[in-house]
């Protein structure tokens, strides 16, 4: 599942205009692809751009495969795409209190709508990493809590207002930040405590009922 920022030094947003994009795509029949900020300049060019990335895929095979198509709709600081709702990012949905869960669901539903309505199927979010310190903005504002608890039924919540459109919800950052970098290359951790935090928000979410 390929990102396609750019192609030759210039932004991927017209499959048409790029032809050796196209072939290259065609040749390494992938499963999917990600879409990013640089690929979205407006709803009909996006909804164009995903309709030539799935025609593209199906030609000179009988059995190709629809593609996956994603994106990181977190909302808040991480939201790709340029227009439609932007929300207010997890971590002020977990500050709502005993409102949260129905927010989560909300905005869920709302980011499931519009993504279907582009053609994107699969949403790179919400995060469900449990950051230990919640003053550090790495990581911090894109998470509903440092409960692992409330973070899995927030995500869920999430998962579930998505899921009512025909996009499926990824879980992320697996085993978790928890340190509170943005993508750390090394999560400096004990495996008791990525048990006892990161861990236990995937375990609780699969109990929830995430597949």
């Amino acid at each position: 599942m390929p990102a396609l920022r750019t192609w030759d030094g210039e932004k991927a947003t017209d499959l048409s205009a790029q032809p050796a994009l196209a072939e290259a795509l065609r040749r390494h029949q992938y499963g999917g692809v990600i879409l990013f900020g640089a690929n979205i300049v407006s709803t009909d060019q996006t909804v164009r751009l995903i309709d030539d990335l799935q025609r593209n895929n199906a030609q000179g095979s009988t059995e190709a495969i629809p593609y996956l198509v994603s994106a990181d709709q977190e909302g808040g600081s991480v939201a790709r795409l340029t227009m439609g709702t932007r929300g207010t990012g997890s971590m002020a949905i977990g500050a709502t209190g005993d409102a949260a869960e129905q927010n989560a669901l909300a905005i869920g539903q709302v980011f499931g709508e519009e993504l279907e309505a582009l053609g994107i199927n699969v949403n790179l979010g919400p995060c469900i990493d449990v950051i230990q310190d919640l003053a550090d903005l790495g990581m911090s504002t894109r998470v509903f809590s440092d409960d692992p608890q409330v973070v899995s039924r927030l995500g869920l919540a999430f998962a579930k207002g998505v899921g009512q459109s025909n996009v499926v919800t990824c879980f992320k950052h697996f085993p978790g930040a928890g340190d509170g970098s943005d993508y750390p290359t090394s999560i400096w951790l004990t495996r008791e405590q990525l048990a006892e935090n990161g861990l236990a928000a995937y375990r609780a979410a699969i109990e929830g009922g995430a597949e």
